[in-house]
């Protein structure tokens, strides 16, 4: 939450000792509330997220309903990659010693209200910072498909001039298209500076 102004000095811990408070505005529903300063700027609503969740929870999870949100589908697709051997995917996740964190595996909720806290959008994927960390709030974001393909473990980084990207991102910078690269380098085996620096044949 954004800081707004001061509040001053309340006794706090059954008036045992001073603290001093501020006021913050909620980013979601635009209300001014009291916190403790060193706690509001770490708390990313007033509440209200929560409290809609709570609110809107059916059965198992809300979600979990006969039409299941995307939001939930990808809770769900996480978790069976990271522990179901029969799962396509699992031996690059849970195959490779990638977990879920217990407070997502267990609590549907909790991945929700920390998804709508931090930017889910149905347009975005969610995306582990580390590829070789596991699934929890400090190594997740909320990212687009461009940037999710360019994040995998597998992807082709190359360094040049002292600058490290995929080739992705060399074929973008270098306004070239990515086949055409990843050709030179990969299966024409040219040094890197000649497949960079050698103009394409129109």
């Amino acid at each position: 939450m954004r800081f707004v102004r001061s509040a001053g000095y309340h006794l706090v811990k059954s008036g045992k000792y001073k603290a001093s408070f501020g006021i913050f505005l909620c980013p979601y529903c635009n209300k001014e509330v009291e916190k403790q300063l060193g706690n509001g700027k770490r708390d990313k609503s007033c509440g209200c997220v929560y409290s809609k969740l709570i609110a809107t929870t059916l059965t198992k999870h809300g979600d979990a309903a006969k039409n299941k949100t995307r939001l939930y589908i990808t809770w769900a697709g996480m978790k069976r990659r990271c522990s179901d051997k029969k799962d396509d995917a699992y031996k690059n996740y849970g195959g490779r010693g990638i977990k879920v964190c217990d407070e997502w595996e267990n609590d549907y909720t909790a991945f929700k209200i920390w998804a709508l806290e931090n930017g889910y959008e149905d347009d975005l994927f969610i995306d582990r910072i580390d590829t070789n960390g596991n699934y929890e709030s400090n190594n997740c974001r909320w990212t687009t498909q461009k940037v999710q393909q360019r994040n995998r473990g597998n992807n082709h980084l190359v360094t040049y001039e002292g600058e490290t990207h995929c080739v992705a991102e060399w074929a973008e910078k270098l306004g070239m298209k990515y086949q055409t690269l990843l050709r030179r380098i990969n299966y024409s085996k040219w040094p890197i500076k000649k497949a960079f620096t050698t103009t394409v044949r129109t």
